[in-house]
């Protein structure tokens, strides 16, 4: 899998920006999931200016 980096602006969450990159009719919670491990996070919180790691287009 290609990856990318986000930052992450003021008002962001994890459920937001998976909903955004989760294909119609897939699970949202799947994808948070994917990030997490991705990412090494043990919650959902993130926090502005802080860099993730994401699935590239």
């Amino acid at each position: 899998m290609r990856v990318t980096s986000y930052i992450v602006r003021p008002g962001d969450t994890l459920w937001l920006y998976a909903s955004r990159i989760t294909p119609a009719g897939q699970d949202v919670s799947q994808t948070v999931d994917r990030l997490m491990a991705l990412n090494g996070l043990e919650s959902s919180s993130l926090r502005a200016g802080q860099r993730i790691i994401v699935p590239a287009e």
